[in-house]
């Protein structure tokens, strides 16, 4: 079977972690910010507001069984 998907990376973080080495300096320019300023993995919308519906156990999710 042939795929047409690719992959955007090989690493994987946890909504919160920083990642790389912060604002490089054009876009620490750009914002008005400094330079090396961290920057945190995001999370999609609608796992945060499965989270934000108090689902413990996954079922927004889909990783609960029941």
């Amino acid at each position: 079977m042939h795929h047409t998907y690719w992959l955007a990376g090989k690493v994987t973080k946890l909504p919160g972690q920083p990642c790389g080495a912060g604002l490089t300096s054009e876009a620490a320019d750009a914002l008005g910010l400094k330079a090396g300023l961290p920057v945190a993995v995001s999370i999609l919308d609608a796992h945060a507001g499965a989270l934000g519906n108090n689902d413990p156990v996954g079922l927004l999710l889909g990783l609960s069984d029941d």
